[in-house]
């Protein structure tokens, strides 16, 4: 078996586990020794799929998997495994807590990138907590783009502009993966209304070596990128 149907058999392994995870749940079961299996089972899977996807870059998911009785694109998928694998069971204050699976993160990746879809021909726009980052109009759907065994989801753009001082505008918006992550790196904070989208990573509920980085956000709407510019000029940023 090669790799690549190793990885796929992986993955529906970890789905299927996902599966049941979420039947659990929904009897208002929070732990048990069963979840603690699948758990413990689930955490296993995802990082052998995360360690051979990282060793060899010609790994991919190309094939839709299923959760819940919602199918994953193949490109959303390999995303998921790629950036996020689960811990299994980790102890948080001397409590064993749970964690979440990579394909959790997968509804909120295909609901941005369907509502970016229809926000084609609108402003785009990143930035942290201080400064501006680019802004651009948006030019198409969303592209995950492969690179040396990476995988980035980015945004295409036209007339860009950076600015980072010395920054090239670029024509894609790259999208920051902590933005869908669980694991206390990223938060959703809100897709908004139709016609915006707001994403916003939570960095002070994680550790980190050497200080708490910038929450990064990405705005996307005409109406709500032009709220946001005016709420960087109030704080004294040259827009």
């Amino acid at each position: 078996m090669g790799k690549n149907e190793v990885i796929h058999a992986l993955a529906g392994q970890s789905a299927q586990i996902l599966d049941e995870v979420i039947y659990h749940r929904e009897q208002g079961v929070e732990k048990s020794r069963r979840l603690d299996g699948l758990f413990a089972r689930g955490g296993e899977i995802e990082r052998r799929i995360n360690a051979v996807m990282i060793a060899d870059p010609n790994c991919f998911i190309s094939s839709p998997l299923a959760v819940n009785g919602k199918e994953i694109a193949p490109e959303v998928a390999d995303y998921c495994l790629r950036h996020y694998s689960s811990s299994g069971i980790t102890e948080v204050n001397g409590i064993n807590a749970y964690g979440n699976f990579a394909l959790e993160s997968a509804p909120s990746i295909s609901r941005f990138v369907g509502k970016i879809e229809g926000l084609k021909g609108q402003r785009i726009l990143t930035a942290n907590e201080t400064n501006l980052l680019e802004e651009g109009v948006i030019d198409g759907k969303c592209q995950f783009m492969r690179e040396r065994g990476f995988r980035h989801l980015v945004v295409p753009i036209r007339d860009g502009v950076s600015f980072v001082s010395g920054g090239q505008p670029r024509d894609y918006i790259f999208v920051n993966p902590d933005f869908f992550s669980f694991n206390a790196q990223g938060k959703v904070i809100s897709l908004g209304h139709q016609q915006e989208v707001c994403l916003t990573t939570d960095y002070n509920k994680a550790q980190f070596i050497g200080g708490t980085p910038e929450n990064i956000y990405l705005y996307a709407g005409d109406n709500l990128v032009e709220r946001k510019k005016r709420e960087f000029r109030g704080m004294g940023v040259e827009v």
